[in-house]
């Protein structure tokens, strides 16, 4: 930042300054003075922009007038005083001043205690209410953030807390203490008290202590007047980061202390090397200003100025203002935190600050800048004067620089990794970086070359672009992207293509943040062949580009005394500005040849706080000293401008000036008029001549002598006008204008003057007055052909008020409708193209109004061979419109694709009839990768649909059987009743009996799909189309097919089982779960062998709990613990063991046995029941399923126990197929 004092006021009678405060709302500036005098002047600053927007001239510093845009900016218009008043009522010296700026109330106090709280009423103060307690001095006062209490303490230690309507809300008296200032949190919930002593004690609002501060104590600083070490104790009002300082504690002794809160343990401290005597935060929290007198002149040197300091809220210095004459004494913050008031002696000085906003130009018209949102995010805002759109930026923007054709970002993210990104003139990202090797704080940028800066290193990056990706390498530079050295360091030519250890980043590069310097880098500036880098010294370095290698290192500036805090290259490099802290300008040309040597012009000019050269003239300049704009060339200026704006771009006598005060008052809704285009005195005085009608040989004189690309353009123009193509042609010549010149030969040839004129008001881009001078010609034919050029179609319609030719009239009719397209106005822009009749523009209007009937019109008067067929179709097929789709596809001749649209849009029976219609073959593999298709989206019921009514249903059958696995295998308590249901659905697929549409001749006759699995091998083998967790196994794959049933049975049966354990009827869960065993591969060992030793155990079968209990433990060794338990008194022998007969042999034989072990004979197990039924004369069976059941078991149910299809009422008991 910089800042300097731009006025002076003092105070009547010599009275000295003793306080200054500055409102935050109306401008008002608050002096109290010794013997009681309190002036309160409201300073008179700018005017909004848009007030200014009607003047039409702007005053030049000598008073003249040119005529440009008027806005010149928030601190350039004179600071008039349009209240100047005097409050009586104090007779003291006055010793604090308070602003409420909710309540708009002023209060003051003065050393005998008096306090005084003032009104503004009709634009007067008036006295409000007068406090006097008589008993002591008051030492400090302050209202809270929200204006609704007031806080007065007293050097006894006497406290008084109101509220702002008078009334007193509570008071304490500290015992033992000598106050000397208060200070309120900004929410109000805390009061700090300063104590002379030099501690700070923190209370509550209501006045209970709460703590005290720890704070490192400083000696106190010998002044002989016995002062306080705590000069101010200041909370930041405006809202902060979590990780940023806001509390800050100023002590005489040459200390500023910056704390996160009260009880910071790590605060910043800073030596500010002053006596210091007061300090503020600035309104918007961004810099703190601390005032006094220099440290060193205690040693004798008391003629040195007084100054203030300004430093960032981590305590960066930033800044420095000197005031002559006498001590400060108070300093005060004006709301937009661009001024200060500064009181010293029975003066008040006024500083203007110009801060270092982050932006730059880039591209053709395109600003970016950063901004800070109310959520604390970074954005940078890229902004052409039309429209804006914003990026957040993760962490925090240190520097942007911008180019011609690109713009560069350097931020630092919370994890402390810098990142550089590139950003091309539209805004979309090129490159980026991170860099984590050094600490850079600026960077510049060229063509091809980033340079990024630290303290101690420099990093070059040769960063992708359109031109850098499209060249071919040729040296060593260009093949390498990195290379970074310390700023001690002497780079030379790398001297091996294949030595990467200068470009990439290896360890040595890794210790670059280690090593220190004691000369730090402190600015650097790029041109596309050389690098220049300033350090704090003010020794120069020159480097070469892109290889990085030490040119010349430059003495001359450190031996002048020149610290270097900003260098600016001119366009071609042989000149550089250099400015110090102080604003002071230094003028250093280099050598053309060597670098070697080079020349130091220093300027008498001070307080310069922006420069910019141009980027077509070498030697021209443009500065900003304080709120005076200056255009310098070789050292000579001209006359200057009011303005405060800050300097973006200087080109073709141009000054482009971007007012960032205003813009960042509201950063996301920026006005044009804060764009300045000022035209330096060449451009304006050549107009003048023109407009005086001065000869054009006088005026071709001037511009000889004022030799410029700009000037001669405008000299063209103006002979142009006056058809003096002699001096046209030449002065086209020397601006290098190719247009110009073959202009002049063609209008050379054109015998006709107002044809002559009408070319040259046409190629200056006045097109009305081009058309009136063709039609006063009687050439409607070329005014036609040039608003033709231009696309002003209307203006064509209008011309040719007759029919034109088909040709012009179907041309002008494509144009209005593409006009009207472009601003959505479709239903016009039909019209249009209906008349040029364009059918591709009218499909895409049909289908952007959505007009789908029309378009199926505009389809069926297409032909057949037409190429937008498919595109039509393809678009009803979009939105769902099957018939209209599958007609348009037929219509071009694409069965195949229709048959694919309408598996799409799952019109089965439809896909099925155009493939039996137009006997396709190649369907079926359609359908199955449109399976696969379903399957990988989780449709797993619409893939087994589409199989289904595809005819194909072995394949859904496997899918549903694979789908009643992974339910019963992927949760803990699956819902077995939903997976018992998908298994019989499968196999009820399975079993499906059906002729097929895929196959020729006649319609087979009915079978099993076990009885035909050789001829099914087509729906079966369509693994390749579907997911592996879809794919059985060779076992899975071999059950499914010779028993399909076998996965509805095993899940039966554990149902049946465990029921009957819920019921307590053991004796049929261990028959039943004994069948459990048959089906273990299917349920699961664990789960099988489980329920059997559940079951076997409650009915005491222990012999089978036994051996459910071994197979338990091959599983998992947890179970033996469990068998110890239930086996230490218990025999394993079964206690419970009825026997039966075998109905064929006569062998007795267990109950629970399936199978005689004399003859072999099988035995049906009751679906009802879980029983093996031994007596042939009472098996039923399912004709749907062909399982057994008890016939006495099915006299009370309607309903098969396994596949749950309904028992007809006869011996013919059948099934309804639910399929």
């Amino acid at each position: 930042m910089f800042a300097y004092l731009s006025k002076k006021l003092e105070m009547p009678q010599g009275a000295n300054v003793r306080c200054v405060a500055w409102s935050a709302e109306d401008n008002f500036l608050a002096c109290g003075c010794e013997n009681g005098m309190l002036k309160v002047l409201k300073i008179e600053g700018a005017q909004p922009a848009a007030q200014e927007k009607s003047e039409n001239s702007s005053t030049l510093a000598n008073g003249s007038n040119v005529t440009i845009n008027p806005n010149r900016g928030l601190l350039a218009a004179p600071s008039n005083i349009a209240m100047n008043q005097t409050l009586e009522g104090h007779s003291s010296n006055i010793q604090v001043i308070a602003w409420n700026n909710v309540h708009q109330k002023l209060t003051t106090s003065d050393a005998k205690g008096l306090i005084i709280v003032w009104m503004l009423y009709k634009g007067t103060w008036y006295e409000e209410m007068v406090n006097n307690r008589n008993r002591s001095t008051v030492r400090g006062l302050g209202w809270s953030h929200d204006g609704g209490k007031i806080c007065i303490v007293y050097e006894d230690g006497g406290v008084i807390v109101g509220s702002a309507d008078g009334n007193r809300l509570w008071g304490k008296d500290i015992k033992n203490i000598t106050l000397s200032g208060v200070t309120w949190s900004p929410d109000a919930k805390m009061i700090l008290f300063v104590v002379q002593s030099g501690e700070i004690h923190v209370y509550d609002t209501d006045g209970n202590y709460m703590s005290k501060m720890n704070l490192e104590r400083w000696p106190r600083y010998d002044t002989g007047d016995g002062s306080e070490p705590i000069v101010a104790v200041k909370w930041k009002n405006s809202k902060s980061d979590a990780d940023s300082p806001c509390l800050a504690v100023i002590w005489r002794s040459s200390r500023l202390t910056l704390l996160h809160n009260v009880t910071d343990d790590n605060p910043i401290i800073v030596d500010t090397q002053l006596v210091c005597s007061c300090g503020d935060w600035s309104p918007n929290g961004m810099y703190i200003a601390v005032g006094g007198s220099p440290s060193n002149a205690t040693q004798g040197k008391t003629n040195e100025p007084e100054q203030v300091n300004i430093y960032d809220p981590n305590g960066k210095f930033l800044q420095m203002v000197r005031t002559p004459g006498s001590p400060l004494t108070s300093l005060s913050w004006d709301y937009l935190s661009l001024r200060l008031a500064i009181g010293a002696g029975p003066h008040v000085y006024f500083a203007n600050l110009r801060p270092l906003y982050k932006f730059a130009f880039f591209g053709s018209n395109v600003f970016a800048y950063c901004f800070v949102r109310a959520d604390d995010t970074q954005h940078i805002a890229f902004w052409d004067t039309v429209k804006i759109t914003t990026q957040e930026i993760p962490g925090k923007v240190i520097d942007v620089k911008g180019d011609e054709d690109h713009f560069a970002v350097l931020s630092i993210n919370p994890s402390s990794v810098y990142n550089i990104s590139i950003l091309n003139a539209v805004g979309a990202p090129v490159d980026s970086l991170s860099v984590t090797t050094m600490e850079p704080f600026t960077i510049a940028l060229t063509e091809s070359i980033l340079v990024c800066l630290a303290q101690n290193a420099v990093l070059l990056w040769r960063y992708q672009s359109a031109t850098s990706q499209n060249a071919i390498p040729t040296d060593i530079a260009s093949r390498r992207r990195e290379r970074a050295f310390h700023i001690d360091e002497t780079p030379n030519f790398l001297p091996d293509a294949n030595d990467q250890s200068e470009y990439n980043r290896e360890p040595a590069f890794q210790d670059l943040i280690k090593q220190k310097t004691t000369d730090s880098a402190v600015c650097c500036d790029a041109k596309p062949h050389l690098l220049v880098i300033g350090r704090d010294s003010g020794r120069i370095q020159l480097y070469s580009l892109p290889h990085g290698v030490m040119l010349n290192v430059l003495d001359i500036a450190m031996e002048l005394g020149i610290r270097s805090q900003r260098i600016i290259l001119n366009s071609d490099g042989l000149q550089m500005a250099m400015l110090d802290i102080g604003g002071h300008l230094s003028v250093c040309s280099l050598s053309t040849s060597s670098m070697k040597s080079s020349t130091i012009r220093k300027y008498d000019r001070k307080d310069i706080w922006n420069l910019v050269w141009a980027r077509d003239n070498p030697n021209l300049m443009c500065i900003m000293e304080k709120t005076r704009m200056y255009v310098m060339k070789n050292g000579e200026v001209e006359e200057p401008l009011v303005s405060s704006g800050y300097l973006a771009y200087f080109k073709d006598l141009e000054v482009t000036m971007i007012l960032m005060d205003e813009i960042m008052q509201n950063p996301e809704n920026p006005q044009p008029e804060f764009v300045t285009k000022i035209e330096t005195r060449a451009l304006r005085d050549i107009r003048s001549l023109i407009d005086k009608e001065t000869s054009l040989d006088d005026v071709c004189q001037y511009v000889e002598d004022n030799s410029h690309p700009s000037l001669w353009r405008i000299l063209a123009q103006a002979a142009l006008n006056k058809l003096d193509l002699t001096v046209a042609e030449a002065s086209f010549v020397r601006c290098r204008d190719y247009a110009g010149v073959q202009l002049t030969k063609r209008i050379s040839n054109i015998p006709n003057e107002s044809v002559r004129k009408a070319e040259v008001c046409t190629f200056f881009e006045d097109f009305d007055e081009a058309e009136k001078l063709y039609l006063e010609a009687d050439r409607k034919d070329l005014a036609v052909e040039m608003w033709k050029l231009i696309g002003d179609w209307k203006r064509v319609e209008a011309l040719t008020k007759q029919r034109p030719s088909d040709k012009t009239y179907r041309e002008m009719c494509l144009a209005l409708g593409d006009t009207l397209s472009e601003q959505q106005e479709w239903t016009k822009a039909l019209t249009h193209y209906e008349k040029g009749e364009d059918s591709v523009k009218l499909i895409n209007c049909y289908l952007m109004m959505e007009d789908y009937a029309n378009l199926d019109k505009l389809a069926s008067t297409l032909s057949e061979t037409s190429p937008l067929l498919p595109q039509i179709a393809a678009a009803f097929e979009a939105v769902g419109l099957t018939t209209e789709a599958v007609k348009t596809f037929l219509a071009c001749g694409m069965a195949e694709k229709a048959v694919e649209t309408a598996v799409v849009l799952s019109q089965w029976n439809l896909a099925m009839e155009l493939a039996q219609k137009h006997s396709l073959h190649n369907v079926a593999p359609v359908l199955l990768r449109y399976t696969g298709h379903l399957l990988e989206n989780g449709e797993i019921m619409q893939a087994v649909e589409l199989l289904r009514k595809s005819d194909k249903p072995f394949a859904a059958g496997k899918l549903l059987a694979m789908l009643a696995l992974r339910e019963l295998n992927s949760d803990e308590n699956p819902n077995l009743v939903a997976v018992k249901k998908i298994f019989v659905m499968s196999a009820m697929m399975f079993t499906y009996k059906t002729k097929k549409f895929f196959r020729e001749g006649r319609p087979r006759s009915e079978k099993s799909a076990v009885s035909d699995m050789g001829e099914e091998n087509a729906d079966l083998s369509f693994e390749k189309h579907i997911p592996d967790e879809f794919r059985p196994t060779a076992e899975e794959f071999r059950w499914m097919r010779e028993t399909p049933w076998r996965g509805a049975e095993a899940v039966h049966f554990l149902v049946l089982v465990q029921r009957f354990i819920h019921q307590a009827q053991f004796g049929n869960a261990t028959k039943a779960a004994l069948h459990l065993r048959n089906f273990a591969d299917i349920l699961g060992e664990e789960r099988v062998s489980t329920l059997l030793a559940l079951a076997a155990a409650n009915n005491k079968c222990y012999n089978i709990c036994s051996r459910a209990f071994i197979n338990l433990e091959l599983l998992d060794e947890d179970y033996s613990d469990i068998a110890s338990e239930l086996f230490c008194d218990r025999v394993p022998k079964d206690s419970r063991g009825q026997k039966v007969e075998c109905s064929t042999c006569g062998t007795i034989i267990p109950e629970y046995s399936s199978q005689c072990l004399s003859c072999d004979t099988r035995f049906p197990v009751c679906t009802a029941t879980g029983r093996a039924i031994t007596d042939s004369s009472c098996i039923w069976i399912c004709e749907v399923c062909r399982h057994s059941a008890d016939s006495k078991e099915i006299l009370h149910r309607r309903f098969c126990p396994l596949c749950h299809s309904e028992i007809r009422s006869t011996n013919e008991a059948s099934s309804t197929n639910a399929y």
